[in-house]
């Protein structure tokens, strides 16, 4: 890894994460779970527009829920 910064780079990461902590896998698994939602709310709107047109018809992809973090595993969620 340290081929491929230069010292100027090395210098900004050794000051940022003297500032904010290391990034550690925190960061990469709230994206994913956020992702997630998100992929759940688009495919839920897909199917309510393809199935509006249709009389009676209900929307065949259930509501988004919301997707535990790795600090919520175990906890309860309506």
């Amino acid at each position: 890894m340290l081929d491929a910064m230069s010292s100027a780079e090395y210098t900004q990461w050794r000051g940022f994460e003297r500032a904010y902590g290391p990034i550690d896998r925190r960061y990469s698994d709230e994206a994913l779970a956020n992702i997630h939602e998100q992929l759940q709310a688009i495919t839920y709107l897909i199917g309510a527009q393809l199935t509006s047109q249709k009389k009676g018809a209900k929307n065949p992809v259930p509501q988004p829920k919301h997707f535990p973090r790795p600090h919520e595993v175990g906890k309860h969620h309506d």
